[in-house]
């Protein structure tokens, strides 16, 4: 399951899966375990996604241990919610 770093084609599908799939839908709820099932990647391949995508202001922890697409969401707006660590 683990994928090999150096793999550039391997990693490539996987970031357009994840652009595909969560970064264009602005629907999309992910955990770490369906992300892990859906990108047949390791958890931690899994959460430093995630990390990423909060990291980059396009998700945000909507409740404990799922994470939701951000939309619309205008500085000042709950900020306390943003900065939660995956």
């Amino acid at each position: 399951m683990a994928i090999d770093r150096r793999d550039k084609r391997r990693r490539l599908d996987v970031i357009r899966l994840v652009v595909d799939q969560i970064v264009h839908n602005p629907e999309s709820r992910v955990t770490i375990q369906n992300l892990k099932e859906f990108l047949n990647i390791p958890d931690d391949a899994a959460r430093r996604i995630i990390h990423n995508l909060v990291k980059a202001g396009l998700m945000y922890e909507m409740r404990a241990g799922v994470w939701a697409r951000m939309v619309n969401i205008h500085a000042g707006q709950n900020d306390a919610r943003l900065r939660r660590d995956v």
